[in-house]
């Protein structure tokens, strides 16, 4: 039986202006077109081809591929091939999105967090070891948030806390500095790749500066005039996290800055 152009469509499912891109591309051609009308004629044999078309739309074959199938293939032994490949991209895909899933996720539990520190106040704590991975380099202190930036884009599924940056120079450099820009990572999480290091934990002294980064020498002289006056020495690198700072997608307002100082230290 043949069909009209619109009783087509309504069978097929394929909307008239799909069934004319369809034919103008080769995909499903109409069995008669009317030399005087024009008007496109279909028979049963389009209409299967239009569900084998549906059909694979539907498992996201590219209408090239499509194209290709129907033009080579006869039984479904023959699209064997086809779907081999396709489901290896499928695979393919679960692997990156499950990757942005967890670098997504890492983001979301690193901005939720709700930060209740207080400026200055020195206290002396105990922290805890942390694993992480990590970039050195001398340069710049304006380069580090590009450094956490880098980070954050390639282990962001697998952090653990706050980036922080550890300096080892013991007074203050320009563009020489010798700096290692650090992410805390989940320590058992199966990727021979990462190098993972481990910051040794013991007593600090810790102090929260809240504010840009331009005006933290200002919470460094109250740990400088702290060490001196308790007579002890520090030891480096000194830590500086960043509990809250520049944004990884948006630009943060400096003034909500808050930064964490932690300096090991023993007795003179």
């Amino acid at each position: 039986m043949q069909y009209q152009i619109g009783d087509f469509s309504k069978i097929s499912r394929l909307s008239i202006k799909t069934l004319r891109y369809y034919h103008e591309i080769g995909l499903l051609s109409p069995t008669h077109i009317d030399q005087h009308s024009g008007y496109r004629y279909y028979d049963e044999g389009c209409l299967e081809k239009a569900r084998v078309i549906n059909m694979l739309k539907n498992l996201e074959f590219s209408l090239e591929s499509i194209k290709e199938i129907l033009s080579c293939c006869s039984e479904d032994s023959n699209i064997l091939p086809y779907m081999e490949q396709k489901l290896c991209e499928i695979k393919q895909k679960i692997i990156h999105y499950t990757e942005m899933e967890e670098k997504i996720n890492s983001f979301i539990k690193l901005e939720s967090k709700v930060h209740t520190y207080t400026s200055s106040n020195i206290v002396i704590k105990e922290v805890p070891e942390i694993c992480f991975t990590s970039v050195r380099y001398k340069g710049r202190y304006n380069d580090i948030n590009q450094y956490i930036n880098y980070l954050f884009k390639t282990y962001g599924n697998i952090t653990a806390g706050s980036p922080f940056s550890l300096y080892y120079d013991n007074d203050s450099v320009d563009n020489e500095a010798d700096i290692e820009v650090c992410m805390p990572v989940s320590a058992g999480f199966p990727d021979s790749g990462i190098v993972r290091k481990i910051l040794e934990g013991g007593k600090v002294i810790s102090v929260i500066h809240k504010g840009s980064y331009e005006s933290i020498y200002k919470t460094y002289k109250e740990v400088v005039d702290y060490v001196n006056t308790n007579r002890y020495r520090i030891i480096y690198p000194i830590r500086e996290i960043y509990l809250k700072g520049s944004g990884i997608i948006l630009k943060s307002d400096p003034s909500k800055f808050i930064t964490e100082i932690q300096c090991l230290f023993t007795e003179k």
